[in-house]
Parts: structure tokens; sequence; C-alpha cells
């Protein structure tokens, strides 16, 4: 959902620059907490979901999400614009697949 934000932690990590892997991972804590609401993949596919890629319909035991879960994801992912950009760096993937056919 966030690959840039999630990226640039393990960089900062892997430099030993602890400082700035811990702000991000601050920063990362709200979106964090609401990808892991619900069990794993509920809340994840309602994100994708939200960003267009696929649906939120998971298949028994599991349940579709809460609206409480939906609502903290839709509020978690504008106010720190991750579903913009995650849309657009898939776009962009999806034009090399296809132009190299």
């Amino acid at each position: 959902i966030a690959p840039d934000k999630m990226s640039a932690l393990c960089k900062a990590c892997n430099k030993g620059d602890f400082i700035c892997a811990a702000t991000l991972q601050l920063n990362l804590l709200p979106l964090i907490d609401s990808l892991f609401a619900e069990t794993n993949p509920i809340p994840l596919k309602a994100a994708l979901e939200l960003a267009g890629l696929c649906t939120s319909k998971v298949r028994l035991p599991l349940t579709a999400p809460s609206e409480q879960t939906i609502q903290k994801l839709i509020y978690i992912t504008s106010i720190n614009r991750i579903l913009k950009p995650f849309i657009l760096l898939v776009f962009k993937i999806y034009k090399k697949i296809f132009k190299k056919q």
C-alpha cells in the first residue's frame, strides 16, 4: 500500500540511520494499525479495493471488513496521500509490461 515509504524505512535501517527509520515507522504506524485492525488479509484487500486494484471479497472463513475498518482505511490513506501514489506506481508498471509486448 505504501511501497515508497516502506522502502525508505528499509533503506534507513540498512544504512544504520535508526533515528530516521524510527521516525518513518512512527509515521506509518496508523496505516500499519489499520491494516491489522482485522484478520489479515481483510483490511489489506479493502485498501487495495479502495485503490481500484481488486475486490475486497475473501473466502470463508474470512468475512468482509467492518464499516469501521473501511472508514479508518479511507481516513488514514487520504491524510497520508497513500493510495494515489500507489495507483500511479501500478500504472507505470502496467505500462512497462504491456509496452514490451
